[in-house]
């Protein structure tokens, strides 16, 4: 059940990320900002526009001259760069939080909460407006219990939620991480997942990428003890279909650098996986190079099970161990970061389960 609930997850997940990719596929896409990107060789840089006599004229930046760098700098200077110029496409497009305030049917402040959940509440007849700027509700039922309002989740859920990067302190650009990564959580049982944002922090683009590192080094190092020695990889190569795909590859692309005999054997492997008859003098077409290229050169294991689903299996839905689990991943989150700028209430003992004080 965790397995099919996993792939589930996974296949949600890269629906959304194939959407993403297929909005920015043309030249000239307009990100959410109506700044037009040109792509070149290295990133995509905001295209400028100045006001002249003739109207408005559209420039291109000028690009730096990386050459006397060492080449790892340059590399790494340009991923820098390309992150820079989709940060606008990767960030959250509405503030996370709008701290409406939630009131009882005495007039208490409950908790603050996003505009949409307070939209609902009134919707289902549950709660109703104090007044019309919709920054304020009142429910219209007697809640079951009540938090301390002075530490913990008490104080979480009633303190003002800044829209800034918990760890800078940046307010352009933000992105929802989660300190205790997705992958685990969506497997934990319904109080676990259900009705806590605690765990959810805004990050900026540059926090994030930092952030996620250690969060993937740490998620690798868990899974590994998690996974019986001697166990296969999720996918084997297959090494004679790697390399005629790499002779198309390089047919396709720099067939004119390439020395006589490499050409003429690369083209004859890549006849003999076509199944086209090597002694023939017609040029392999660009199609049918790029056929050899789309080739499946990789062996999915049958019995590979995911390094997620290993170790919630090994949480065993006791509460007490997913509760330390959760709670070793915001102390890993304060010592990776160190954020300044956490919301009051927030904690690593802060109850983990939905309910609790």
């Amino acid at each position: 059940a965790l397995i099919t609930l996993f792939n589930k997850n996974k296949s949600k997940q890269q629906d959304k990320d194939r959407s993403k990719r297929g909005a920015n596929e043309e030249d000239g896409d307009n990100n959410s900002n109506g700044v037009t990107t040109v792509k070149s060789d290295s990133i995509d840089r905001p295209a400028t526009y100045s006001n002249n006599n003739n109207g408005f004229v559209r420039t291109q930046p000028k690009k730096k001259n990386l050459d006397h760098l060492p080449p790892h700098v340059r590399r790494e200077i340009l991923k820098e760069q390309r992150r820079e110029a989709k940060q606008a496409d990767l960030a959250m497009k509405s503030p996370m939080y709008d701290n409406v305030k939630m009131l009882d049917p005495e007039g208490e402040l409950l908790s603050k909460i996003s505009k949409r959940k307070g939209e609902w509440y009134v919707r289902k007849n549950l709660a109703e407006w104090t007044d019309s700027s919709e920054k304020c509700i009142k429910i219209l039922f007697q809640p079951k219990a009540k938090s301390n309002p002075s530490v913990g989740k008490g104080l979480f859920d009633r303190s003002d939620k800044i829209n800034q990067c918990v760890n800078c302190g940046d307010t352009k650009y933000h992105i929802r991480h989660n300190v205790v990564p997705s992958v685990y959580r969506t497997l934990f049982p319904l109080k676990f997942k259900s009705h806590l944002s605690h765990d959810v922090v805004i990050l900026c683009p540059k926090c994030n990428v930092h952030c996620s590192r250690q969060t993937q080094y740490r998620m690798q190092e868990i899974e590994d003890s998690h996974r019986p020695p001697g166990s296969k990889p999720q996918y084997e190569t297959d090494h004679v279909l790697y390399h005629m795909r790499s002779c198309a590859l390089a047919l396709l692309r720099f067939k004119e650098q390439l020395p006589e005999n490499k050409r003429t054997e690369y083209e004859a492997m890549v006849r003999r996986h076509l199944k086209i008859d090597e002694s023939s003098d017609v040029d392999l077409t660009p199609d049918q190079l790029q056929e050899a290229i789309d080739v499946e050169y990789r062996i999915e294991n049958p019995d590979w099970v995911p390094g997620a689903v290993l170790v919630v299996e090994a949480l065993n839905g006791d509460e007490e161990k997913i509760e330390r689990f959760v709670r070793d991943w915001r102390r890993h989150f304060l010592q990776t970061m160190g954020p300044r700028f956490l919301t009051k209430g927030w904690g690593v003992d802060t109850p983990v389960m939905s309910g609790l004080s």
